[in-house]
């Protein structure tokens, strides 16, 4: 649920301005193992895209749906597994490079959207998207799936690769 929150802020700032290799230096920098692009490239972005397609008829009408996400996967772009997601990928490498068909895809969005475009800092872009992922941690809490702010932080940390020295999305908010 944190990470659905995190994609979803990610894909708000690639329609409003961002590309996905600002976002994955962002994230890098501020010390996650990858970006959330690079994530969906190495697990196959079909499986995401599956999940949406199942949340179409519950989806709320009035939430925000970006589906620049969707139409990679129209076109095939399933990640690593067929060299081509968010990035490329040469000759059975895991280094993600940037995609100039995906970034016009974007920008096309973008305008397609009425949207303009703007930048985004690095600390614009972890800011949010940590700040995306805090707030659906306390969330969790309230509802009760979570005893605590600390347990959140747990999981996030063993099981999500947030960076530990930052001590956890809820910590690090605090």
């Amino acid at each position: 649920r944190m990470l659905a929150a995190y994609r979803r802020q990610a894909d708000y700032m690639l329609a409003d301005g961002a590309m996905p290799h600002e976002v994955y230096a962002a994230m890098r920098a501020f010390g996650m193992p990858m970006g959330p692009y690079e994530l969906q490239d190495l697990t196959g972005l079909q499986i995401a895209w599956a999940n949406r397609k199942r949340q179409t008829e519950t989806r709320d009408p009035q939430e925000r749906y970006v589906t620049i996400a969707d139409r990679l996967c129209e076109m095939e772009r399933f990640g690593q597994r067929s060299a081509r997601g968010w990035y490329r990928y040469e000759d059975g490498a895991k280094k993600p490079l940037r995609d100039l068909e995906v970034e016009t895809l974007i920008t096309r969005y973008s305008d397609e959207q009425g949207i303009t475009r703007q930048g985004f800092s690095p600390e614009e872009i972890s800011g949010r998207l940590i700040a995306a992922m805090v707030n659906e941690g306390a969330l969790i809490v309230e509802e009760g799936i979570a005893a605590s702010a600390g347990d959140v932080d747990v999981v996030k940390l063993h099981g999500y690769g947030f960076p530990r020295w930052r001590g956890g999305p809820m910590f690090a908010a605090a």
